[in-house]
């Protein structure tokens, strides 16, 4: 939805040439935005999938009692996430 809202901005503006961390993309022709699209198509199940690979694997955690997969440590705890950290009890 996002990109086709770009694509209108891009059209409005006469803007032809995008250029991405990953590909220039000529915003001019069929090609350009066919292959924009389907970048955008391939990146959207990508995510969905990572998304899908961290939830089983924190259910698959917490089904075995370990701790969530936050970067942080809890407040009281140690790196571990398990062992109490007696200073802060």
């Amino acid at each position: 939805m996002e990109l086709e809202q770009f694509i209108a901005v891009c059209e409005c503006a006469g803007v032809r040439d995008v250029i991405t961390v990953t590909a220039d993309v000529d915003m001019g022709n069929g090609e350009g935005l066919c292959m924009a699209r389907i970048s955008v198509a391939v990146a959207a199940k990508e995510s969905a999938r990572k998304s899908e690979r961290v939830k089983h694997k924190l259910r698959q955690n917490a089904e075995m009692g370990l701790p969530g997969g936050e970067a942080n440590r809890p407040f009281g705890f140690e790196p571990d996430k398990l062992t109490i950290h007696e200073w802060e009890r």
